[in-house]
């Protein structure tokens, strides 16, 4: 029976495999035998995503060699019900009847595993492959007015409601069309022009970037250039604030700037800071905070 067989190394974010190929046992056994444990085992925080070689069974569940303390490896077995088996191992070799019996035999045996209480963890994300490719979509779009500017917005309509609500005689109406625009633009106003900045700048954009791949793509969705980290000089996080009091906490620009002195703005409705400087975690990070409202200018 031949299975994909993928490779994940120690800078690897979840979802995140290499060397992905269909391959018969002995072939996946060959790949594991060339792998460097010992190397990659160095200053590794045990985890479900670390240095490992997986492969993905037909009945959507995984098989994970992955290193762990002391000198030992272990075995994680994720099953289609999403329920998480681990057996520790001495060594390498130790892995093989267990190997061979899950190319071999249409059900694993978890004879001997132990069965792990993983109730509050997405363990999902750590056996299937990502793409990481960030664009524009509605889904982006919710999670973005979520975290920016969905608080201020409900604000702002709740207090015309209860205006509304409360009564409004001739006199009462007229001060209340001159106070509209006040009550409006520096609360959802200012937060809605910026959306719509953002929007404008990231609608037809795509980003194609993981943590441990030297390359990354960036550009109109119909052209994308082709971008080494290696040639990083450093970047730039521009926004309002990184305080849950700023204004506008959310709306970022990160630069990038390159050692031969151009500069890529990617604007954090595709991708937030965060999972950025996570992304590019061995280059240097300047944050920059605006006095005012953080627009991206062409």
């Amino acid at each position: 029976m031949r299975l994909t067989v993928k490779t994940q190394y120690k800078n690897f974010e979840p979802g995140e495999f290499v060397e992905i190929k269909e391959r018969n046992y002995e072939e996946a056994i060959q790949l594991i035998d060339q792998f460097p444990w010992d190397k990659e085992r160095q200053s590794v925080k045990i985890f479900l995503t670390n240095p490992s070689i997986t492969i993905e069974g037909k009945r959507k569940d995984y098989l994970k060699l992955s290193v762990f303390y002391n000198q030992k490896y272990m075995l994680y077995y994720f099953n289609g019900n999403r329920t998480l088996f681990t057996k520790t191992l001495s060594n390498l070799p130790d892995a093989n009847i267990y190997l061979k019996n899950y190319f071999e035999q249409p059900l694993f045996n978890t004879s001997g595993f132990k069965k792990e209480i993983t109730w509050f963890q997405y363990n999902s994300k750590h056996f299937l492959t990502t793409d990481f490719v960030y664009k524009f979509t509605i889904q982006s779009v919710f999670k973005f007015l979520l975290s920016t500017c969905v608080i201020n917005i409900f604000f702002t309509i709740l207090m015309l409601i209860l205006l509304f609500v409360s009564g409004l005689d001739k006199l009462n109406f007229w001060i209340f069309l001159l106070l509209l625009p006040v009550m409006f633009f520096p609360g959802a106003g200012l937060h809605l022009i910026l959306f719509f900045n953002y929007y404008n700048n990231a609608k037809d954009k795509v980003l194609i970037m993981s943590k441990g791949n030297d390359y990354f793509y960036f550009g109109n969705k119909n052209h994308l250039e082709k971008y080494c980290k290696k040639e990083i000089l450093h970047y730039k996080i521009i926004g309002g604030g990184n305080s849950r009091k700023e204004p506008f906490l959310g709306f970022e620009i990160i630069e990038i700037h390159f050692n031969n002195g151009s500069v890529i703005k990617i604007p954090s409705i595709l991708l937030n800071s965060w999972k950025l400087r996570e992304k590019l975690y061995e280059y240097p990070c300047i944050y920059e905070r605006m006095r005012f409202m953080p627009l991206i200018k062409e």
